[in-house]
This record gives C-alpha cells, sequence and structure tokens, in this order.
C-alpha cells in the first residue's frame, strides 16, 4: 500500500490543521489569495441606477467573502463541504429553491462533508441522473435537516476516479492526500535537524591524571569539579581553571550535509503541494539567482483558473444570484451586477517600464496611422505615466 488513506480520518486532518503550518497553508493559502486584490462589483437597478454599494452592503451583511473562503477550504481539507443557503422562499428545504419566490437570503453556513449523513441520489434518467439530489445534514448537537441541492453551494478537494469516490461516499479526496508523507518527512527532518543543533557545540574538558582518578574511585572529584567549572560559567561569565594541566574547549560540530537535506526536502515538499517555496516557506529557494518568479507567477495561474474562474468564482455568481431575486430588498431587486478579480501579479519596475514603453510605441503607431489623434494620444501617455 502507497501512502496513507489521509482523506478516511477527518480527525487526523483536524489536527494537522490546528497544529502543522505546512498543511494549513496547503489549505488555505490560495483560497484567501484569490481575494488578495479584492473584486470589483458593479451593480446598476432595473431603473438605470448605481446600486453597488447597496450590492456591497448585502454582501457584508450575509458575509458572502469569508463565508465562501471558509466553505472552499472545508471542501480542500476534507474533500468536499457544502455551504448551506438558507433562503425565506416559503417552501421546505426538501423543496427546489425557487429564485421567483426568494424573499430574503436569510445566511449562510459552511459545513465540511462529515456534517452531512446521507445522500439521495437522482435516478430520473435525465442530465442530473447519478448527481446528489437531497442532503441530509446532521450536525451534532441538532437535529437533521433535508436540504435539496440548488439549496447548497458545493465545494470539492482533489478529483478522484469514479471507484475512489465510491469509497469515499460519492466524495473526492483531501489536498493533503498526495503530500501528506512529504510533510511528514519534512517534520521529522526539522526535528533532527533542531536536535543536531542543540548538540551542535560540545563542550570537552581537560584534566590532568583523569583516568587516575577514575581508577582509583574518586568519580565524585570529577563530577564536583565540571559542576564548579559550569557554576563559575553560569554565575560570573567566567571559567576559573587550575593553571596546572586543566583546560576547557568548545568543538563544533558541522551541520552542512544537514541542511544541505532539509533544504532538498523542501523541493520535495514544494512539488508535492503544488506551491512554490517561496509561497509555502516564505524564503527563496537556497542556492539559485532567482526568488522563484516562475513559480509565483505558474501559482497566481493556478489561483485564478481553480479559484477565481473556478469554484470560489462559481460559488460567488450563485450567491449573487439568489442576493438580486430577494423580493425584501428593493434596493438589489432584480439588479444587473457584474464583477471584476484584479490581477494577482504585481510587475517590477523594471516590467512596468517596459509594459509603459509598448504602449506608448503602439500609441506612436496609431498616430502615424491616423486612427487616433495627437490630443487623444496625449490624454493616454499622461495616464500611462502618471502625469496630470
Amino acid at each position: 500500500i502507497i501512502g496513507t488513506e489521509l482523506t478516511k480520518h477527518p480527525d487526523l486532518i483536524r489536527r494537522l490543521l490546528r497544529s502543522n503550518a505546512i498543511a494549513r497553508k496547503v489549505v488555505s493559502k490560495q483560497v484567501i489569495q484569490a481575494w488578495g486584490t479584492g473584486v470589483n462589483y458593479r451593480a446598476q437597478s432595473a431603473s438605470g441606477l448605481d446600486v453597488t454599494d447597496d450590492l456591497k452592503s448585502e454582501l457584508k451583511r450575509l458575509k458572502v467573502e469569508s463565508a465562501i473562503k471558509t466553505g472552499r477550504s472545508l471542501g480542500r481539507a476534507f474533500g468536499g463541504s457544502l455551504l448551506l443557503m438558507s433562503v425565506d422562499d416559503g417552501l421546505d428545504p426538501a423543496e427546489p429553491l425557487d429564485l421567483n419566490r426568494v424573499r430574503r437570503l436569510l445566511y449562510l453556513r459552511p459545513i465540511d462533508r462529515h456534517d452531512i449523513g446521507h445522500i439521495d441520489y437522482d435516478t430520473s434518467g435525465g442530465i442530473r441522473d447519478g448527481s446528489p439530489l437531497v442532503y441530509t445534514v446532521q450536525i451534532a448537537g441538532l437535529s437533521s435537516i433535508k436540504i435539496h441541492h440548488s439549496r447548497v453551494i458545493r465545494f470539492e478537494g482533489l478529483d478522484v476516479d469514479r471507484v475512489t469516490r465510491q469509497r469515499l461516499s460519492g466524495w473526492s479526496d483531501s489536498v493533503l492526500q498526495p503530500c501528506y508523507d512529504a510533510i511528514k518527512d519534512i517534520d521529522s527532518a526539522r526535528q533532527s535537524l533542531s536536535a543536531q543543533m542543540q548538540s551542535a557545540t560540545q563542550t570537552v574538558y581537560s584534566v590532568k591524571g583523569l583516568h587516575e582518578q577514575i581508577l582509583s574511585g574518586n568519580r565524585e572529584f570529577i563530577q564536583d569539579w565540571v559542576a564548579s567549572v559550569e557554576l563559575m560559567r553560569s554565575n560570573l561569565r567566567a571559567v576559573v581553571l587550575d593553571s596546572d594541566g586543566e583546560s576547557i574547549d568548545f568543538e563544533s560540530r558541522p551541520l552542512g550535509d544537514s541542511v544541505k537535506v532539509f533544504e532538498s526536502l523542501q523541493h520535495t515538499v514544494s512539488a508535492a503541494c503544488d506551491m512554490p517555496i517561496t509561497e509555502l516557506f516564505g524564503s527563496s529557494p537556497s542556492g539559485l539567482s532567482t526568488d522563484d518568479l516562475s513559480g509565483s507567477r505558474r501559482y497566481y495561474d493556478k489561483i485564478e483558473a481553480e479559484e477565481q474562474r473556478g469554484q470560489q468564482g462559481d460559488a460567488l455568481d450563485r450567491c449573487l444570484e439568489v442576493i438580486v431575486s430577494q423580493s425584501q430588498v428593493p434596493e438589489v431587486y432584480r439588479a444587473s451586477v457584474s464583477y471584476m478579480w484584479p490581477s494577482l501579479y504585481s510587475p517590477t519596475s523594471a516590467e512596468q517600464a517596459q509594459i509603459n514603453k509598448t504602449r506608448a510605441d503602439t500609441l506612436a503607431v496609431l498616430v502615424n496611422l491616423g486612427v487616433l489623434s495627437a490630443i487623444d494620444a496625449r490624454g493616454v501617455v499622461s495616464d500611462i505615466a502618471g502625469i496630470e
């Protein structure tokens, strides 16, 4: 058997999230960074008024951002989660959500897959055949409740094959599953390196006639002598020795090879977790002339694909769809909403200068072709250069 079936041990996952910094970063960092530059919203009412501020008020009331981040993190950690939408529409939660009857979205509640006691699947033979239809939610200390799939937002972990999904009760793998062994290895290496550092400097005492003292049974003298030297070092920050044949030296233990092994394990963990070293350990790769910039760029592309245009973006779309269906919130009722995720990547000064030069060259070509007037081009150049 290769590896550990981590996904089937939720208590172990919970302990990792509480006590292991690497595991916590693997689960939550890309989820949180997806919102790092914020989201730019625009909302227009049916009558054409700007109701962006009203929309933001609703997002704040419902704590949409926090709920989505928590739900997505739980999904990544445990291989699946739900974001429950408590909707006042006059229908039983086990019935499909009717957006035309929504009076108010009351709150959002994220739960992990282990709070779901049972799933009823669609057997209609239609396009949703085999997909979850109704979830039975059983939270400890509360009564169970059946909730229709249209009233929840589902988050997944790592995708798995059909057989594995069946073994996981219809869910996916924890994102910690493929990197758990690598995390254990580097934790063991860290503990070993820490122990080596504690004993890296060894005190060496030279005592005249030490061998004879031991053979004559005068071992207590040696112990008392060492204790007296250590006491002097502690209290007086000095060493007092008999000038006749006594000395004290300090021998250092080389740690270079151990450090190289640890750094090698960092690369192994980084590859297993699919995160650059700079993001996972907060430092640049050792021995390289780069700060892992290419790795960070690829990581930002991954966040954009998996989070902003992936599961978190889909969840935000669904929340906004329900929010603008609230008949008891006339300010945003049936409003037209759009939003944009600003780029996560901030170019360096040299890169920004090259971008500005390319823009300026393009403007010059457009002016020469007569497509753009010199006055219009001047305004654009002023914006690029930051000139009033």
